[in-house]
């Protein structure tokens, strides 16, 4: 079996190296920071390529490992990221009133495709395929 940890922490490590000093998302990755919070800085400096495989990663990780009771649901660990996206969206932005008002799923996405925030789009579409609800 393959050791997805090890091989995106290899990856992670090698995108490092190829991105300026003055990457916050290279700085993320050196300090031994979270999947999470490399994924979310990766996000803010438009390394959509790093935080896409950082979801991969995740995927593969948890694929085909029962669920355990406390592993939280698609919704909750959609709900979460949303909600550490949102913190970067200016208020007058329609993703950001979209989330704010607890628009469904679809909702957002279709705001954030409109806004450009492909990534967050993105997200919510594969979280949808992994069983997220409106």
């Amino acid at each position: 079996m393959v050791d997805v940890s090890k091989h995106t922490d290899e990856l992670l490590d090698l995108y490092s190296k190829e991105l300026p000093e003055s990457s916050e998302t290279a700085a993320a990755i050196k300090r031994g920071a979270s999947w999470t919070d490399i994924s979310q800085t990766a996000e803010k400096e438009g390394l959509h390529y790093i935080s896409n495989a950082i979801f991969v990663a995740e995927e593969e990780r948890f694929a085909g490992e029962p669920t355990a009771a406390s592993e939280p649901a698609i919704d909750t660990v959609a709900a979460e990221r949303v909600r550490d996206f949102r913190k970067h969206l200016p208020d007058s932005c329609e993703t950001a009133v979209a989330i704010d008002r607890n628009a469904p799923w679809s909702e957002i996405a279709q705001c954030a495709q409109r806004d450009g925030l492909h990534e967050i789009a993105s997200f919510i579409f594969e979280a949808e395929q992994q069983g997220l609800e409106d």
